[in-house]
């Protein structure tokens, strides 16, 4: 009579698995922190950004009111408070509100839409 092989212990491990108590060191030095990836789109990507020149990103924060106007005391002091958090966030160097005296061209008030801009420090 032929013996069958052992059974095999769920996803393959078999007899040789790591144990979560014991670090695997087969490896010893050849360890690396940097990846070459010649010809792949992350090395395309980070040729295309470039190394870093400081300057900044702009973007915008768009938001529209269903029931109130978008200019109503009550949607200003939200939208003031969400602002604020935003502004102090790392990385955010201005927010340009258009509840501001020069923000009037981020109001649409037909629509209850309105924006922020948000510039960022550079990379």
């Amino acid at each position: 009579m032929a013996r069958s092989a052992p059974p095999r212990r769920p996803g393959g491990l078999g007899r040789r698995h790591r144990r979560p108590d014991r670090p695997c060191h087969r490896d010893g030095s050849n360890f690396k922190t940097v990846a070459d990836l010649p010809d792949s789109e992350s090395a395309h990507a980070y040729a295309l950004l470039g190394p870093s020149t400081g300057s900044t990103e702009t973007g915008r924060i768009v938001w529209r009111t269903a029931d109130e106007a978008v200019e109503a005391a009550e949607v200003r002091a939200d939208v003031a408070g969400m602002l604020a958090r935003v502004a102090s966030l790392p990385g955010v160097r201005a927010i340009g509100s258009p509840y501001a005296a020069d923000g009037s061209a981020q109001l649409d008030t037909g629509r209850n839409t309105a924006y922020a801009t948000v510039t960022l420090f550079g990379r």
